[in-house]
């Protein structure tokens, strides 16, 4: 029986939002913007599925471990962010920004500057990764 071999990156996938995931050079898959975004442009909204503190050990060492996002930081709870939410890049100057909206359990990626049709869209990993980071 012949195995099955299955190239990731090698098709666009396009969501009704205008989004789409395409390869993103030496950094495997990434999000881009199907059409131009004005600065400070609502790109997506994307609902979340929380990780409580006690499941949060599971991840550890498990690929899933990074594609999830600090969520509610009283509880040390993480996110897996629906929609494209989980596969923006990081970068340390990113074009959009995220902020979390606890009680409604969403995630909203605005625009940090002018973005271009088909520019890669990144956001800022880490700690202080949401809205934190000013341009001047």
């Amino acid at each position: 029986m012949d195995s099955l071999v299955i190239e990731p990156y090698s098709q666009k996938i396009t969501g009704s939002s205008g989004l789409y995931v395409a390869d993103a050079g030496p950094k495997g898959r990434g999000v881009f913007a199907g059409r131009a975004f004005r600065k400070g442009e609502v790109i997506e909204k994307c609902p979340i599925i929380p990780w409580e503190a006690p499941e949060l050990y599971r991840l550890s060492g498990h690929l899933l471990e990074r594609y999830v996002f600090l969520w509610d930081r009283r509880k040390k709870s993480l996110a897996v962010v629906l929609g494209y939410g989980s596969l923006y890049n990081h970068s340390f100057e990113p074009n959009c920004s995220y902020s979390r909206q606890i009680k409604n359990q969403l995630i909203v990626f605005k625009a940090r500057v002018p973005i271009q049709a088909h520019e890669e869209l990144t956001i800022h990993y880490g700690p202080s990764a949401e809205s934190f980071h000013k341009i001047p």
